[in-house]
């Protein structure tokens, strides 16, 4: 693999390609080749089977519409010495074989990008529209909402079942005769109070 600049008048499209951008999707990738001062991820190209001053364009076929767009010349590119009999199986693999998308993640760097950028301006950039972007900020604040209602929740229950401290203020004598008979009902002296309540009730 060798890369490259090559001149956007010496590129083919491959005619058996398979993903296609709308013009609103196109228009915002315009718009963000611009705003990062033109630069791309090198698209990849092959040789042209019987004109050795072209090139066929293997991937990305999409920067290359926004550069001729934006009148640039050339664009950076990596050339793939393919044979014609690899040309179908690289054009049923190169965009299809890739993870799955973290949606949360997702939501997160737009909320990330929100400080900044107001959702109609983010919908320039991003493939969402501005009601999908609010929407999916909405669906984060919904889902951080629930998880802190949750962990409350959590934290209530938790709270019901701790022990709780009881302080008494009794003369010398006094808490000497407590002692005396909280050990006459239990070893525990927590477990005699209860014991000492539960009589105390049940002769009321």
């Amino acid at each position: 693999m060798e890369l490259t600049h090559l001149s956007l008048r010496h590129l083919d499209d491959e005619p058996r390609r398979l993903q296609h951008m709308s013009a609103e999707q196109l228009d915002k990738l315009v718009a963000n080749i611009a705003r990062n001062d033109h630069q791309v991820a090198a698209i990849v190209v092959r040789p042209h089977p019987t004109n050795a001053k072209r090139f066929i364009i293997v991937d990305g076929h999409s920067r290359v519409a926004a550069y001729r767009a934006l009148k640039q010349k050339t664009i950076p590119a990596t050339l793939w010495a393919l044979s014609e009999a690899q040309v179908p199986l690289v054009l049923a693999t190169i965009n299809a074989l890739h993870g799955e998308e973290d949606y949360r993640q997702r939501a997160l760097l737009v909320q990330e990008l929100s400080a900044t950028f107001s959702s109609e301006e983010l919908a320039t950039y991003l493939p969402e529209s501005r009601q999908a972007i609010e929407d999916l900020l909405l669906v984060l604040q919904e889902q951080d909402d629930d998880l802190q209602k949750r962990i409350n929740d959590q934290i209530a229950k938790e709270a019901a079942s701790l022990p709780e401290i009881l302080s008494f203020v009794l003369t010398k004598e006094k808490a000497e005769r407590v002692r005396q008979a909280l050990q006459e009902r239990h070893t525990d002296p927590n477990e005699a109070i209860v014991l000492l309540c539960e009589e105390s009730t049940a002769h009321a």
